[in-house]
């Protein structure tokens, strides 16, 4: 008896900390709302991981919702997915010139799956600009030009993965 219930709490323990679900199905690539914005693109893409979750109470560890349906919404592109699965996004070039320097539309993430729904945004980074420390004020200087002018020439992307809460 005693055997019976370690396992139980080492089993309801472990249930917290369990792998993600297997990617199974081929990224989606998600489309532009139109062929205009085809000159904004960078030659480079990038992958996004859409994964869904229920909330951990006090009652329940929480856990990963498999097949849920997520559609991607900004006011430059269009995606679904299934969860979990990647969808392929490009990459905006900065522009000094555009308003915001190019930066695109957040993305919205909107999940259902039965009664469960969710929804999650996210906004495309630019590479951080950074400076060295203890190196003198020239180095500093340097590193701030030379990591400013790198920030500003390298594309705007959106996190590698998300994860979108789910409640009923």
């Amino acid at each position: 008896m005693k055997k019976i219930a370690i396992c139980t709490a080492a089993i309801v323990g472990l249930s917290g900390c369990m792998a993600p679900i297997k990617i199974t199905s081929e990224p989606v690539a998600a489309s532009l709302t139109s062929p205009a914005l085809q000159e904004r693109l960078s030659p480079n893409t990038m992958k996004m991981t859409v994964r869904a979750f229920t909330p951990k109470t006090d009652e329940a560890p929480g856990a990963e919702v498999a097949g849920a349906k997520c559609t991607l919404v900004s006011d430059e592109l269009r995606a679904t997915v299934i969860t979990p699965q990647e969808v392929i996004l490009p990459r905006f070039k900065q522009r000094a010139a555009a308003e915001n320097r190019g930066l695109p539309g957040s993305l919205v993430i909107t999940c259902t799956a039965g009664e469960l729904k969710g929804k999650s945004i996210v906004t495309a980074q630019a590479k951080q600009v950074g400076t060295a420390v203890n190196a003198g004020l020239g180095a500093a200087i340097l590193t701030t030009l030379v990591t400013a002018a790198v920030a500003t020439a390298t594309p705007w992307q959106y996190p590698a993965a998300i994860s979108v809460g789910m409640t009923e």
